[in-house]
């Protein structure tokens, strides 16, 4: 090979921008190596069993986001129709003036002479609706409703999505170790990446059978186990 053949081998094997900003990010000493154990032997029935477990508790795990996606939104709506509220009263409030006016020209009417007697009392209530519409705005900063249910309903998907992953397993006739890793490697992912749901939740998700295949399956596998281990 002569001087101009190496140089143009050499141009021909640099790697290209996206495998020098992988190898930026991911040197050799920090990559982590994930063990396959694709040669190991496990048993088909037992791992059929897992997958199942595993099915059952993604299902489960997404019923109770989206009933938590739900209440979230449910929520931070209330807080926001009460800061709209409590802002259109102070606005109101404050110029009660040309409210007066009008009132005036209607004082045959309930519901005007209703807003007369409420306007009577308009610093008072102005002092109490400008609280209220502090108080609902830093709740609503601080408990941030609209995150959780975008974090929730992006939990669900991820379960859902799961659960789907492990359905197309359950159609092969074998397993091996990469197929159990590979999904509890995103099942860990999804617990780690977003927020929990409550107890009181997570048990109505399972309400009926759900709970009790659920409750088989994780005593079925514990005897096992056992029998293994003796």
């Amino acid at each position: 090979m002569n001087i101009n053949e190496q140089s143009v081998s050499k141009i021909t094997k640099l790697p290209n921008p996206l495998e020098r900003m992988q190898a930026r990010l991911n040197p050799p000493d920090k990559q982590f190596n994930h063990p396959t154990f694709d040669n190991t032997e496990i048993d088909n029935d037992k791992a059929r069993k897992l997958l199942v477990l595993w099915r059952c508790r993604a299902h489960k795990a997404a019923k109770a986001h989206y009933r938590a996606t739900l209440e979230s939104r449910l929520l931070n709506r209330i807080l926001t129709i009460l800061n709209a509220v409590a802002s259109i009263l102070i606005l109101f409030m404050t110029n009660s003036e040309w409210v007066n006016k009008y009132l005036d020209d209607k004082n045959g009417q309930i519901i005007a002479q209703t807003a007369k007697m409420a306007l009577d009392g308009s610093d008072v209530t102005i002092s109490l609706a400008a609280v209220f519409l502090v108080l609902t705005t830093i709740l609503q900063y601080i408990v941030r409703w609209g995150e959780k249910a975008n974090d929730h309903k992006a939990a669900g998907a991820e379960f859902a999505n799961l659960q789907r992953k492990i359905e197309r397993y359950s159609i092969a006739k074998t397993y091996n170790m990469s197929m159990i890793h590979n999904i509890n490697r995103t099942y860990n992912h999804i617990s780690k990446s977003y927020p929990l749901v409550s107890a009181k939740k997570w048990q109505e998700a399972g309400k009926g059978h759900l709970n009790d295949m659920i409750s088989q399956l994780e005593n079925e596998l514990q005897e096992e186990s056992l029998i293994t281990l003796a």
